[in-house]
């Protein structure tokens, strides 16, 4: 996709699977301002060797790129996004996204996830990057995860704010180009993510980033992903706040089937279609199980899922016989 308009706006959507030379995903040059929030940028592919872009380019005065998936994209320059403000404002804000395994594949490529560059000649710029998740980004050279950079060291002090985001690597490069840099809580641990094998960036039960994000962030969503309200207690300590990257950790069970909503919603899409005595894959796994599952791998190395059959003798297992029979009810009692 590619766009020259004064002002650019992208709000849920999903731009996925494209395959060009030298544009990936997004192409996006604008004099004014770009608005990026709640969609999915991934694994769109370049394979040209030279100058490539990969999920997203950006060059524009500002830039608010908030709630979004960047993930799988692969380009010779850079895997993940670019951005380039150059005029107007030179204000760029990454809030609460999540950038993962993007790849820059080129000989010279030194970030697999984003580059950001101000010019910084005329205008005092200014960056925040808050509650993202920077995670098993790879570049050929160098493979920052995150790099920024200033064009001019003569003009006014810039602006860097870096504060609760998830680097994998240390590889990250701040310019030092009369810029005053502002960072703290920032975390070098693994996110723990629901199923990352089957691209779900979601954050499992356990993952350390529920309520590690900060809260006053500038520009924060006020929906995830998943269209879920920000802000809320995921780890149930009686203290509602924000989580890091694009998915908030929900485990509300409007049903009470002893499902959370947002797992029953991502494999099923409503959450009226599984309950405690379903079995949708037949497996001899009831839809719950699965999902009390949904953190272990069965005896063949597999992650639970009640879409696909797994190995039999694991927690819960049931013969899928007594599914058939309608015994089903009466064993999950006794289990629970």
């Amino acid at each position: 996709f590619s766009s020259n308009l004064a002002n650019f706006s992208l709000l849920s959507s999903i731009i996925s699977g494209n395959r060009g030379d030298r544009k990936g995903g997004l192409f996006i040059t604008t004099p004014t301002s770009v608005y990026i929030n709640n969609s999915a940028v991934a694994e769109n592919v370049t394979p040209d060797d030279y100058n490539s872009k990969g999920g997203v380019y950006i060059t524009s005065g500002r830039a608010i790129i908030s709630n979004n998936l960047i993930a799988d994209n692969i380009g010779s320059d850079y895997g993940a996004l670019y951005v380039y403000a150059h005029n107007f404002e030179e204000k760029v804000q990454l809030i609460n996204n999540t950038i993962v395994n993007n790849v820059g594949a080129g000989e010279y490529s030194d970030a697999g996830g984003v580059i950001v560059k101000l010019r910084g000649r005329e205008i005092a710029g200014t960056v925040d990057i808050y509650n993202n998740i920077f995670w098993g980004n790879s570049g050929t050279r160098k493979g920052y995860e995150l790099s920024v950079t200033k064009g001019f060291s003569s003009g006014p002090d810039s602006v860097l704010n870096v504060f609760n985001n998830v680097f994998e690597q240390e590889d990250t490069s701040f310019t030092d180009r009369n810029t005053v840099k502002k960072s703290a809580d920032n975390l070098n641990t693994d996110p723990l993510f629901a199923n990352p094998t089957n691209g779900n960036y979601r954050l499992s039960a356990s993952s350390p980033l529920i309520d590690a994000g900060l809260d006053g962030a500038p520009s924060l969503p006020e929906f995830d992903l998943d269209w879920q309200n920000r802000i809320i207690d995921g780890d149930n300590d009686g203290t509602a706040h924000v989580d890091i990257g694009t998915y908030e950790y929900n485990q509300n069970d409007t049903d009470s089937d002893g499902m959370a909503d947002t797992w029953e919603i991502e494999y099923f899409g409503d959450i009226q279609t599984a309950n405690a005595t379903t079995d949708q894959d037949k497996d001899g796994y009831s839809d719950l199980q699965e999902y009390l599952n949904r953190d272990i791998l069965d005896n063949q190395g597999n992650s639970y899922d009640p879409k696909v059959k797994n190995a039999s003798g694991g927690p819960g297992y049931i013969p899928s016989l007594l599914f058939n029979r309608g015994f089903l009810p009466a064993i999950l009692m006794l289990l629970l």
